[in-house]
């Protein structure tokens, strides 16, 4: 009678306690898993788009960075608005305008001219609803002197003057107070706010340290030949480093530089292979 008894009792609170936690215990682990996967999927589809935003600016510098020309009327106005020789509209601008630094390129123009081919996606880490979903998209000009040191006696001379551009994309993160978290995931160059423009991202080179005031964007910078890698061979990516080089040794004769004035300082535009 007493075996029955036991064999009949049912289940104890004790039991049912247990059974309660083991259940709440996976629950909480696959909601945590399935947070890391939306997170992770999340990442790799803005990093996607990122690199569309890149590849379609680099077709838009290959279209812009030299002005064309006609043979009998001269410039071609609208091309090459990269250009530091750029003029926009001949005869009414018969002198070169040099293009605004930083140069800003919105998606709209890039997906009209047929550069961008998809749409950016809806991401939560980002500000879609902000302006161009988010996205700033720009190109900054890059200068730097080439010199000379000679000895004896100690000096340095300058040569020349080297200038690049850079495209830059910037998307404006939805949760500022994640910022360094989402930097640290999506492998950004530096986290930057607005210039006093309004209409560019201040460069990852004069960005405040730190976690800037709001809004708060994550910043990528590449050369143009590096945002299309696989578009031409490896060497590709180098071509800017090369002609760099080449050109210590084949623009002018360093003897020939050290006696020019300042005002007549060449400058050795990286147009189109940079």
């Amino acid at each position: 009678m007493n075996m029955n008894k036991r064999n009949i009792r049912g289940v104890t609170l004790v039991e049912i306690m247990l059974v309660l936690a083991i259940a709440s215990s996976i629950t909480l682990l696959a909601m945590k898993q399935y947070r890391m996967l939306r997170v992770d999927s999340d990442v790799n589809q803005l990093l996607v788009d990122v690199d569309q935003a890149f590849q379609a600016a680099s077709f838009f510098y290959q279209a812009n960075c030299k002005q064309q020309a006609d043979a009998v009327t001269g410039p071609i106005a609208g091309t090459g608005q990269l250009d530091p020789q750029y003029v926009p509209a001949p005869p009414a601008a018969p002198t070169p305008t040099p293009p605004v630094n930083p140069f800003p390129v919105t998606l709209n123009t890039l997906t009209t001219a047929g550069y961008l081919k998809n749409k950016v996606s809806f991401n939560p880490i980002i500000n879609t609803a902000a302006a161009e979903s988010g996205y700033i998209v720009q190109f900054n000009q890059v200068t730097s002197d080439r010199t000379f040191d000679t000895t004896p006696p100690v000096s340095t001379v300058k040569l020349g003057q080297i200038i690049v551009w850079r495209i830059q994309v910037a998307v404006l993160l939805r949760d500022a107070s994640k910022a360094v978290y989402y930097k640290s995931l999506l492998r950004a160059d530096c986290l930057s706010t607005l210039s006093p423009s309004g209409t560019t991202v201040i460069p990852c080179s004069a960005a405040p340290p730190g976690v800037p005031a709001a809004p708060v964007y994550a910043v990528w910078t590449r050369l143009p030949s590096f945002s299309t890698p696989e578009s031409d061979t490896n060497m590709w990516v180098t071509n800017a480093s090369m002609k760099e080089f080449n050109q210590l040794y084949e623009t002018y004769p360093v003897s020939y530089l050290q006696g020019v004035p300042a005002s007549s300082y060449p400058a050795q535009n990286y147009l189109c292979g940079s």
